[in-house]
């Protein structure tokens, strides 16, 4: 079970398992957001995994996976979370989440490099089903280089593929060494403020938002609508401003590192665009 707001390379690996025999069902959203009630209601029927994203890549939603993954346990399935979006500035803690498995990257937020990912098991569930990808250095002895004998780890590190690439894991220790430095909710207090900084700033000059009204309902992303958001991004990045324009929509990711004097400078840029200047 999962969600439109998934990620499309965390969907098309549910849609995969189909041919496996597994049926991928969608949670309704409301109004272009995910829902609790959304999930509940899809799973009606027989739930073995439940997936939902932390935050959403399309418009920025910081979901309700806490009451999600409850209803998630009440009907025996297990909980599969993307924090890619959000691990960084939004804290996870996910014996709070009540996930069974969660994945993310040191790109985006935790300020690392392209190339590396992790996944956490929860105790407990880590040897009920084999990996099905995997490679040698997944292997119990992986310097035994045995062509002819599948067998993991008790380990997490039964999870493991193949030979890292070495300089995106200095890159990524560098930024985790960097946000170790920080106190998480002090981080996500101050990108709170700065979201809230400038979606006032956006709608107030009449920018119709696409990400939630509700600041608890956002994660470190802030949308705007946009018919043509590869140009306007194209104008930003002129101004040395980066965004990501994706189906319709600007994305402006907000970091711990950026101040307000970021958040007016966006949307001086984007009034100067709008009015042609």
């Amino acid at each position: 079970m999962t969600t439109e707001l998934e990620f499309p390379s965390i969907a098309h690996v549910w849609l995969a398992q189909r041919a496996n025999g597994a049926t991928v069902r969608y949670a309704e959203t409301e109004g272009g957001f995910a829902t609790a009630e959304g999930y509940e209601k899809a799973m009606d029927g027989p739930a073995r995994l439940v997936s939902v994203p932390l935050v959403s890549y399309r418009h920025g939603q910081r979901l309700p996976v806490e009451r999600i993954a409850e209803l998630a346990r009440d009907r025996g399935a297990q909980v599969f979370v993307d924090a890619y979006q959000g691990l960084g500035v939004e804290p996870v803690d996910v014996r709070k989440l009540g996930c069974d498995y969660l994945v993310s990257g040191t790109h985006k937020y935790l300020l690392g490099l392209p190339g590396l990912a992790f996944l956490y098991v929860r105790r407990g569930v880590n040897r009920e089903l084999d990996p099905q990808l995997t490679g040698w250095f997944g292997r119990v002895d992986p310097f035994e280089f045995n062509p002819r004998e599948l067998d993991f780890p008790s380990t997490a590190r039964r999870y493991e593929v193949g030979t890292p690439p070495v300089v995106a894991a200095y890159g990524a220790v560098a930024g985790l060494k960097l946000l170790a430095t920080l106190d998480a909710g002090v981080a996500r207090a101050h990108v709170r403020g700065l979201t809230s900084h400038l979606r006032a700033g956006l709608a107030g000059m009449g920018e119709r938002l696409a990400s939630p009204a509700s600041e608890d309902d956002c994660g470190p992303m802030v949308a705007v609508h946009d018919p043509a958001p590869d140009r306007l991004a194209r104008f930003l990045a002129a101004r040395k401003i980066v965004t990501s324009p994706r189906s319709g929509l600007l994305r402006i990711a907000v970091h711990y590192y950026n101040n307000d004097a970021d958040v007016e400078a966006v949307v001086e840029a984007i009034h100067e665009y709008r009015s042609g200047r």
